[in-house]
């Protein structure tokens, strides 16, 4: 009997632990461990959702932002976690309450109806203990209010996570093209396209478990990789200098009724672009996004140098030893073989530099005969032209600037002015700040430094010198030369009363799809200042301005001249200050012309100024530079002896 008794105990105890187990597992099932998180067995499958990384930001050389990301976050609610902080004798209705102090919050803050999401809460509470999606499609700026507002009334497990990244440009359409585009596609153009990779982060990812309404959740409990965001790039432009050269493109493109416009301004000492964009007739009218989708002109575009070219021609036949400054040439209309060539007005004898005052093409054809073919053309492919430059961006074009071999018996005469080649604008101003910087042609460039998500500088720019191309005493000579074409050549329109300009103007013929377009032409002033102390040079171009200002004199110097004086007063600007320091790092050249050639000597050697001299006689004829210009302490002045 006892043994039967004992043996019912040891069932009944059996069945009681059978059930208690059965009730436990029920209870890890519905209750404690839904999905069976910790265990080694899952009973849900999971998946991995990508966290996008966040992509780099664009930025000029002052840490202004070009380019940056409008973050969309959502909201989860996490009620296990909330219901920590409850009181067991919470009631219902005051749950009720708490549900709708939550939904007002999120509603006022994000601009949504509140009743939908107090019952999006109701729905789901109870429903998915482990967490929800509470809101979603919500900016940063919601989401940092709502967080702190539910903080500030003590409410926690709600947790926002990332749910995509939109590009913006603050800036809207300043520096478009340059900075390029980036959308849905991806990256499109510009700097966006050419550095994707740089700007492109890792993405992370988070394990979810996916509901059997397709939606993906969350828990802490699961393995997540956090995003490493792209790397942000610092550019050498200035917005500021940016702004002033795009409205000045503007400005002179409804003045001259131009269909197109051109500018670029870059350091002379190491070839930094401080702004640079192409621009078209209504290019406000346009989207920010078409704007920022376009090419950028400055380095694609090809159109013929015209005059332009002229000094550095000039600077060619100097250095061969064949021309002097004051050597002067009949520059009445010339004839080779069945070819005129002619001027605007009609001259008679001009010197060297009057040829480049005054852009005399028959002057110029004598100049060029005193330089042989081959040297013309390695001479020019030495100056950068036929050839990229090497900036950092893509679709750079080479320009066109054939062999020697390939010319005709009038293409030499026709490179002396700037025709039968083609160049781009950066390649000119490079050419241009060469002749400036004495001689040092430089590799342009647009990135100043990149940095790491921890602002950490992982490369910065250095300038890079490509070669050397004249001897700093031509280029003395071709810097009077151009700061005459200002003071009383075609390039008048380009001088300034407090420190003086130095350039030359240019009027190409424009040419399309191969084909010569009649009455259509390219007007352009390229030029550096301040002239005795050179820190910028700049190309402004005009396209197809109407018949009235079709020379670059009447189209591109007022935009330069322009353009110049909103540059020295910016507050950062140093360009005033140079020319009060030239005072004492410059010399004035005394006059020594009629002088004997002792007398000359002792004049210079009394300021302290070198000298060279060329001719044969016992009277200084000529000088260069002229009485009154200012050069460096370092520099020297040439003597034109005579008889």
């Amino acid at each position: 009997m006892n043994f039967k008794k004992s043996r019912m105990l040891t069932f009944k105890i059996v069945l009681i632990l059978i059930f208690g187990l059965i009730v436990y597992r029920l209870y890890s099932i519905q209750i404690k461990d839904v999905y069976s998180l910790y265990g080694k067995y899952h009973r849900y499958k999971k998946n991995r959702e990508l966290l996008p990384a966040e992509r780099g930001l664009i930025y000029d050389r002052n840490g202004i932002a070009l380019a940056g990301n409008l973050q969309i976050f959502k909201l989860e609610f996490h009620p296990g976690i909330f219901s920590q902080q409850l009181s067991d004798s919470l009631s219902n209705y005051h749950l009720k309450e708490k549900f709708r102090e939550i939904s007002d919050i999120v509603a006022r803050s994000a601009s949504r109806k509140s009743e939908i999401i107090f019952e999006r809460i109701n729905k789901f509470y109870y429903k998915n203990p482990n967490g929800f999606e509470l809101i979603k499609d919500i900016t940063v700026k919601e989401k940092d209010e709502i967080l702190t507002k539910l903080k500030n009334i003590g409410v926690e497990g709600v947790y926002s996570l990332p749910q995509e990244s939109q590009r913006v440009y603050p800036k809207q359409e300043l520096a478009a093209s340059l900075i390029g585009l980036c959308s849905e596609n991806g990256a499109e153009s510009g700097i966006e396209k050419y550095f994707d990779d740089t700007l492109t982060g890792d993405d992370g990812w988070l394990e979810v478990i996916r509901y059997g309404t397709g939606e993906n959740r969350h828990f802490s409990q699961l393995e997540r990789k956090n995003p490493v965001p792209g790397k942000s790039i610092y550019l050498t432009i200035d917005a500021h200098v940016q702004t002033i050269l795009e409205n000045n493109l503007e400005w002179g493109l409804k003045r001259s009724n131009a269909e197109n416009a051109m500018g670029i301004i870059v350091t002379v000492d190491n070839g930094e672009i401080l702004a640079m964009r192409g621009i078209s007739k209504n290019w406000q009218e346009k989207s920010i996004n078409y704007q920022h989708s376009l090419p950028i002109y400055p380095i694609s575009w090809r159109f013929e140098p015209g005059s332009s070219l002229k000094p550095i021609v000039a600077l060619f036949a100097m250095e061969r030893g064949k021309v002097v400054s004051q050597d002067t040439f009949d520059c009445k209309t010339r004839r080779i073989g069945s070819r005129e060539i002619t001027d605007v007005e009609e001259f008679g004898k001009l010197s060297t530099k009057d040829i480049i005052v005054h852009s005399s093409n028959v002057g110029m054809s004598y100049l060029v005969d005193k330089i042989p073919d081959n040297y013309l053309y390695k001479r020019l492919v030495d100056f950068g032209f036929g050839y990229k430059t090497g900036i950092l961006l893509g679709n750079e074009s080479p320009g066109v600037l054939r062999r020697p071999n390939h010319w005709s018996e009038f293409s030499k005469h026709s490179l002396a002015f700037g025709q039968e080649m083609s160049t781009t604008a950066v390649q000119l101003v490079c050419a241009y700040a060469a002749i400036a910087n004495g001689g040092k042609l430089l590799q342009p460039s647009i990135i100043e430094k990149i940095t790491n998500y921890k602002g950490e500088t992982e490369r910065r720019n250095e300038s890079t010198v490509l070669r050397h191309i004249a001897s700093p005493t031509y280029l003395d000579t071709i810097n009077t030369f151009l700061q005459a074409v200002v003071e009383e050549g075609h390039g008048k329109p380009a001088k300034m009363d407090y420190f003086k300009i130095a350039g030359k103007t240019g009027t190409s013929e424009k040419y399309e799809n191969g084909k010569l377009k009649r009455g259509k032409y390219v007007a352009m002033f390229a030029g550096f200042f301040p002239a005795d102390n050179p820190e910028i040079a700049m190309l402004i171009l005009m396209d197809e301005p109407d018949h009235e200002h079709r020379f670059g004199s009447l189209a591109a110097c007022p935009v330069f001249k322009k353009t110049v004086q909103e540059l020295s007063v910016l507050p950062s600007s140093n360009l005033l200050e140079k020319v009060h320091l030239a005072e004492s790092e410059y010399t004035v050249v005394p006059d020594c012309k009629g002088l004997p050639v002792p007398k000359a000597v002792e004049l210079l050697e009394q300021k302290g100024i070198k000298y060279c001299f060329s001719g044969e006689g016992s009277y200084v004829e000529e000088q260069y530079p002229k009485p009154g210009f200012s050069i460096l302490n370092k520099s020297s002045v040439q003597l034109v002896r005579t008889r």
